[in-house]
């Protein structure tokens, strides 16, 4: 899985805005492109990573990274490699390296999410394909929880997560082994519910997911076994229809992420077709080359 996760980069008192777009590299590194945060407008060209004879590095290839702006400091998070070959470590990977916890290698799925208090950090855990666990660490308590009274995970399941600062929840979104189908769960109330119109959602689909608190609306996106990429909105505490968003595949391996600037969600991923091994290009990144799609929220 190509890792991918972005950030917005400030907000410039002239609307120049500017997304970091994070990825994992061929060095098992973390690079980022400078993309635009605008609703049009090209992309800057400029990106940064270790040069092809660099250190080799030690982030997994084929896992989530998620990332999030945290006391000022702009934090990546992803799973780190370890000697023993049976389990990875949840670290921090930029700006600084912070081993946090460890899980099965097999486990791909990395989320977080941050309140006034706190900063949660979801990844999921077991050996027993049927009593796979989402665990819950905060990060200034440093303490990790099993999240509760949840139906049983799909394997290879992605995971995200976001917080509604207005009701003072965190919800993880995840993906379930009985009928395939995304489910959303509350962490303070410890109940989950079915987001129904994912149905056709690709098993282990990449899942990304924003909140707007002025909109009070959550978008959620993720690919159908087709690799569409497609949206659905929450808006007065329900799930709405699914949509398409009209844009091209999806590569089934890649991590979608999305970033909320200018009324406009920018959502970036890997184009079917366009991943490293598909192009043979020395010039790519480890999963390819990014696409970034604006889906405008003001329409």
């Amino acid at each position: 899985m190509p890792g991918l996760a972005s950030l917005l980069n400030g907000k410039p008192a002239d609307g120049n805005f500017i997304i970091h777009v994070f990825y994992t590299t061929n060095l098992l590194g973390v690079g980022f492109q400078r993309m635009s945060g605008k609703r049009s407008g090209k992309d800057p060209t400029d990106r940064f990573e270790a040069s092809e004879d660099g250190q080799q590095g030690i982030v997994a290839d084929d896992g989530q990274l998620a990332a999030i702006e945290y006391n000022g400091v702009h934090l990546v998070l992803g799973s780190t490699v370890k000697k023993d070959k049976v389990y990875n470590d949840i670290s921090i990977v930029s700006p600084v390296y912070k081993d946090i916890e460890k899980t099965e290698v097999k486990h791909k799925g990395l989320a977080v999410c941050k309140t006034d208090e706190d900063l949660s950090i979801f990844y999921i855990s077991g050996t027993d394909e049927k009593a796979l666990k989402v665990l819950h660490h905060t990060y200034e308590s440093d303490n990790t929880v099993s999240l509760v009274n949840m139906n049983q995970l799909l394997p290879g399941s992605s995971l995200a997560a976001y917080y509604n600062k207005g009701s003072d929840i965190r919800y993880v979104i995840y993906q379930a082994a009985e009928d395939q189908h995304l489910y959303e769960y509350d962490v303070e109330d410890r109940t989950f519910k079915e987001i129904k119109n994912s149905v056709g959602a690709r098993p282990g689909t990449r899942i990304a997911v924003t909140y707007n608190d002025t909109q009070k609306k959550a978008y959620l996106y993720y690919t159908t076994q087709s690799d569409e990429l497609r949206r659905i909105i929450k808006d007065n505490d329900k799930w709405g229809p699914s949509s398409e968003v009209g844009v091209s595949k999806v590569d089934p391996a890649s991590q979608v992420t999305v970033t909320f600037s200018d009324d406009t969600n920018h959502i970036f991923y890997v184009e079917k077709g366009k991943s490293a091994s598909d192009t043979n290009d020395a010039d790519s990144f480890a999963g390819g080359y990014i696409k970034h799609v604006r889906d405008r929220t003001d329409n």
